[in-house]
Parts: C-alpha cells; sequence; structure tokens
C-alpha cells in the first residue's frame, strides 16, 4: 500500500483546508504532495438556532482547490491551498441581486498556508500544527450563494493518530482539536472551536475504507434571537453582515474511500452531511473526489521513503 493513501485520508472532507493542514502524520523530508479535489456541496435546508430546519431555497456550492503538502523535514510540514469556487442559489428569498438571480457566480475564495510539527511519533503520533487563511481578494459575501465570509482566521491546535495493532492491525484513529481566531467584523469576532475523529481500515494494500465526524462550536459572535430580530430588517449593517458573525455550530458525519492507482498516484472521495445544527446552512450532501499526486525532490532521503511514520500501515499489510 503506497502512503499516498495515507497522504489524502483527510484531505477530501470538505472545502476548509484546515483538516489538510492537520494530520498527524507528516511527509519525510524532500517529499510531498500535490492534490486536486473536485468539491459538490448542496444545501436545501437553512438552520435557526434550535437546531430546527426551514426552506429557503437551494444553494449548490462547487469548487476545485489545489492544494500542496511538503515535508520541509522529516517532521516539520508545508502545506498550501489555493480553491477555485462556484455557487448558485434557486428561491423566492434571495440576499442580493444579481448573485443570487439563478445562475453560477464564482473566484479564487480563500487561501491558506500551515505549518505542522511532529514531536512524538509513538506509541501516539501527536502533532502540533498552525494555519492562515485570508481571502483572496475583496469578494461579495452577502449572499446565500456567497464563495467564502471574506475574513480572515489563524488557527492553532493538535493532531494526534494511533494504529489499533494488535487488535486490529490494519485500522488506525485519528482526531483533531483547534481554535480559530477570527478577524472581528463590526464588533464582533465569532472565534471558533473544531474537532474531527475518524477511523481508517485497510481492506486491502491498495484500498481504504473510512468513517469521520466533525463538529464545531462558536463563540463571540451573534445567536438566533438577534438574527431574527436583523432578518425582519434587512437594511441593518448585522444583516448585511449575518454570515460574517453569526454563531454557527454543527456536527456532520460522512464516510470515504481511498484507492492507489499508481505508486504515485491516488483517488480519494468522501460523503458528508450534517446530523445537527444552529443557524447557517444544513450540509444536505457534500461529495469530493480528489486526485493526488506524490512527488520526491533531489534532496529526499532514500531510506526515510521506507521507514516513516506516513509509511507505518502500508508495511502493515
Amino acid at each position: 500500500m503506497h502512503r499516498a493513501i495515507r497522504s489524502i485520508v483527510l484531505l477530501s472532507f470538505c472545502l476548509f483546508p484546515l483538516i489538510a493542514a492537520a494530520q498527524a502524520w507528516t511527509p519525510p523530508k524532500g517529499e510531498g504532495m500535490f492534490m486536486v479535489t473536485y468539491q459538490n456541496q448542496y444545501t436545501s435546508d437553512h438552520l435557526d438556532g434550535y437546531n430546527g430546519r426551514f426552506r429557503a431555497g437551494t444553494i449548490r456550492l462547487q469548487g476545485v482547490e489545489n492544494m500542496i503538502d511538503f515535508g520541509v523535514t522529516n517532521k516539520l510540514a508545508f502545506t498550501a491551498a489555493a480553491p477555485l469556487v462556484w455557487g448558485v442559489y434557486h428561491g423566492p428569498d434571495p440576499h442580493a441581486l444579481p448573485i443570487d438571480g439563478g445562475t453560477y457566480h464564482g473566484s479564487l475564495s480563500d487561501i491558506s498556508f500551515g505549518l505542522r510539527y511532529n514531536i512524538v511519533s509513538r506509541p501516539l503520533v501527536v502533532t502540533p500544527f498552525i494555519l492562515g487563511a485570508m481571502p483572496s481578494h475583496d469578494y461579495a459575501h452577502f449572499a446565500h450563494s456567497a464563495i467564502g465570509t471574506d475574513v480572515s482566521s489563524f488557527t492553532f491546535g493538535v493532531s494526534i493518530g494511533k494504529q489499533l495493532r494488535p487488535f486490529l492491525p490494519n485500522a488506525y484513529i485519528e482526531g483533531m482539536t483547534s481554535y480559530s481566531v477570527v478577524q472581528k467584523t463590526i464588533g464582533f469576532r465569532p472565534n471558533r472551536n473544531n474537532l474531527t475523529l475518524q477511523f481508517g481500515y485497510f481492506v486491502t494494500k491498495r484500498l481504504q475504507l473510512r468513517a469521520l465526524t466533525s463538529c464545531q462550536v462558536t463563540h463571540g459572535g451573534v445567536d438566533f434571537p438577534i438574527l431574527a430580530w436583523a432578518h425582519d430588517y434587512p437594511d441593518t449593517v448585522i444583516w448585511h453582515h449575518h454570515d460574517e458573525i453569526e454563531n454557527i455550530n454543527y456536527v456532520n458525519a460522512g464516510a470515504g474511500a481511498d484507492f492507489s492507482l499508481t505508486r504515485n498516484i491516488g483517488i480519494s472521495s468522501t460523503w458528508s452531511a450534517t446530523a445537527w445544527g444552529q443557524l447557517g446552512h444544513a450540509l444536505n450532501s457534500g461529495l469530493t473526489i480528489g486526485v493526488s499526486y506524490m512527488f520526491s525532490t533531489p534532496w529526499a532521503h532514500p531510506r526515510m521513503q521506507m521507514h516513516t511514520t506516513n509509511d507505518v500501515h502500508v508495511h502493515n499489510q
């Protein structure tokens, strides 16, 4: 089983690069991966502040994210991502026209840069990380089909991974916890905590199956009663910035599969949906399909290519 499968375990979960930048395992020095991911997210339900859902039209976001993950040393990795996103809204209650007029619009969205450093390799793999994300340009954020919130953020956290041998030698579990400091908007700073958990199992040397869940808790922003008031008075500043400042909480769940085509090329797919949420848009269906290419630079360490943590799952097959 080539390490390409291990490297794309978490990359195809959602539009945001946080998961990719937070893998517990890091690539060897001088080695890396380039990945292109197609993402398709569909929303037919909006969320109130009490886990209630209501219809206000449908939203579809499609995107292509280009991402690179590179081993600066055997423990330090660098990640960068740049997504192109297109959105369309169909419904009776557009936020702004012509953006919500029923046709696709899009551009480059938020770019991100991250570093992670592996501090412990056994019995657990422990890797702290930092990630910065910023809008690529000043794009429209007041729309159902907005390609982002047009705000910057700084995230720090830690990822922990563990093989489940000797009980399940072909399986592993990986978790991530993080805290994001978000740019202040009209006096509000909706900082957020994120948590992800994933279970993976190698069915064969080429095929891996995954089950995953993620949750978010936001604080410092605006809650439902204020947003409901702002909705009734759409000329208020709060309403025009509600996507940027609301306290969005959710629990998503999904499943995925990864397959190694060759030693250097792998494919990955994940489907996920919102199981519970407050405010924002429910993810009724989120599909991602990724293709990755593993590469080595002239300064890659030949011996490490067969003995790094990234290859542990490979050699246990």
